[in-house]
């Protein structure tokens, strides 16, 4: 029961840390993880923003990347 009240109460509510951004220094550069069960890419975009979102695409919910690597778009396994 806590944990699920931490989880909802203050990891949801704030940033967390998740790496670093020498990890993706180049664009193209991502890489993935969980933190509190839900799933996330981190990324940097063609223009160098370093961008992050849900690993999950919106009609399958399937995971869209796996680990680390350099990619030129995302795309859905599906």
């Amino acid at each position: 029961d806590l944990y699920q009240h931490e989880r909802s109460a203050v990891f949801a509510r704030t940033w967390q840390a998740v790496g670093r951004a020498a990890q993706v220094e180049r664009p193209g550069e991502y890489f993935a993880g969980c933190a509190c069960q839900r799933p996330y890419v981190v990324l940097r975009d063609q223009t160098g923003a370093l961008r992050a979102w849900a690993n999950v695409c919106r009609h399958h919910a399937a995971e869209v990347v796996q680990g680390c690597g350099r990619l030129t778009e995302l795309v859905c396994p599906y």
